[in-house]
């Protein structure tokens, strides 16, 4: 039995939230006209990947509509964007004191906490996520993704099992489930989560292919694990550490 390799979780969902993109352009409209002119430069800067200049761009609409949340929790976001964590966290935080409700500065917080490796805060802000909105799976899943890595095995099942429930496509809440399965040496659950994983996603199941792989690894069924890991290379595209990982999986079978 292999088990000197380690499991390969995916990572926290830190697709940051912009306010007034797509669905949220609504909020444009609580801004006045100047503020909300400068407001839709920021959002176009950061289309293109040029945060600086969103920045700018935020800042003069703050300084024209200084009670505005969206501005703030955006100016956070870009900040995000450029690894400025402490300034975005600081932007952030003024938007959720500006409005308690803003669901999104919140969720945006606690990837800003998380990046930091202040997990603590992380889970409080998407406790207050899953407050105002209970039925929110990415909360539950972020919250997870924290528990995991504070070594909180229970909690992170438990909310990676209500991100399911909210919504049954969801294929990363269910290979995260299944590692914490396969790290209590629980292999038939864990097994049964990534197989559920590729079955939603199989175009884009190369971690649940490896995972799987391994635990068949461990388990001493070979012929599986090399099915599994040479899947894992077929899907594994520009993931650079899965394709290692899949390969180096393949060389070490007996």
């Amino acid at each position: 039995m292999n088990q000197k390799r380690s499991f390969l979780t995916v990572l926290l969902m830190v697709s940051i939230i912009m306010s007034g993109c797509g669905p949220f352009t609504k909020q444009i409209s609580t801004m006045t006209a100047p503020a909300a002119s400068y407001f839709e430069q920021g959002n176009n800067h950061v289309a293109i990947h040029q945060y600086e200049q969103a920045i700018e761009d935020y800042s003069q609409a703050i300084q024209i509509d200084p009670q505005n949340s969206d501005a703030y929790n955006s100016r956070g976001a870009a900040y995000h964007f450029l690894d400025q964590y402490e300034q975005a966290i600081a932007d952030f935080t003024q938007a959720i004191q500006i409005n308690p409700q803003n669901v999104d500065a919140y969720d945006n917080r606690g990837a800003a906490y998380n990046a930091l490796g202040q997990y603590e805060q992380a889970i409080e802000d998407y406790s207050h996520v899953i407050q105002i909105n209970p039925q929110n799976p990415v909360a539950y899943y972020n919250r997870g993704v924290t528990y995991y890595a504070l070594g909180y095995y229970e909690q992170a099942t438990k909310d990676y099992t209500q991100a399911i429930q909210i919504n049954p496509l969801y294929s990363d809440a269910y290979v995260n489930r299944g590692i914490i399965y396969a790290t209590l040496g629980q292999y038939e659950q864990a097994i049964a989560d990534l197989t559920q994983a590729i079955q939603i996603n199989p175009q884009f199941a190369a971690n649940a292919y490896y995972n799987r792989g391994l635990i068949y690894d461990i388990i001493g069924q070979y012929e599986q694990a090399e099915a599994d890991y040479r899947n894992a290379l077929d899907f594994c595209g520009g993931d650079q550490d899965i394709c290692q990982l899949a390969q180096e999986g393949l060389g070490k079978l007996p």
